[in-house]
């Protein structure tokens, strides 16, 4: 298993550049907190039994759980979005090789 966190992409999804962010359990409240803080209030969905914060770059989506985070790039998304969402999440690309 892949150190905490780790993403992986999802192939099925038809957005591209969506990926599912794995956290460490015992970061999730912390992890979603500072996305609150960051980008504002989650809405909750029962009907689906999802949470998620909408922003202009992106969604960020989960069960109500919390983990893993689903991240759905909008077309505003920049690479600048996301390195700060990486610093939120505390994720660092591991390069193979």
């Amino acid at each position: 298993m892949a150190a905490l966190p780790y993403r992986e992409k999802v192939i099925a999804c038809e957005r591209g550049g969506t990926y599912k962010y794995f956290l460490a359990a015992e970061r999730v409240g912390d992890v979603w907190a500072a996305v609150v803080r960051r980008y504002g209030e989650i809405q909750k969905d029962a009907a689906r039994a999802t949470i998620e914060v909408v922003t202009k770059p992106f969604i960020v989506r989960s069960t109500l759980l919390g983990n893993p985070l689903t991240v759905f790039r909008k077309r505003a998304c920049t690479a600048a979005d996301i390195e700060e969402l990486h610093a939120l999440l505390e994720f660092r690309e591991v390069m193979d090789g």
